[in-house]
């Protein structure tokens, strides 16, 4: 019950570090993005460090990110903290 409920709360954590990290908003005005009409082409990002600084702050990605879900650096930084909290908690 115990390892249940300390890989409940690690997902956990997992998972929020993963939301905070992907997209950040900037306060530098310079950075603000126009939104295009749907006639116009839209461009598509494959990097999602460059799709959140285009689109900024928003819910899930839309159809202009193609590219993995979880980029690999935030993955790997989500797996070292849970690793350290396991280490620390077990």
């Amino acid at each position: 019950m115990r390892y249940l409920r300390a890989c409940l709360i690690i997902t956990s954590v997992f998972l929020l570090t993963i939301s905070h990290i992907s997209c950040k908003v900037k306060s530098n005005q310079s950075d603000t993005v126009s939104m295009k009409k749907d006639s116009e082409t839209e461009q598509t990002y494959t990097d999602s460090f460059a799709y959140c600084k285009a689109v900024g702050n928003i819910n899930s990605p839309d159809s202009r990110y193609v590219g993995p879900k979880v980029p690999e650096v935030i993955a790997s930084v989500g797996y070292k903290r849970f690793l350290k909290y396991l280490k620390a908690h077990l």
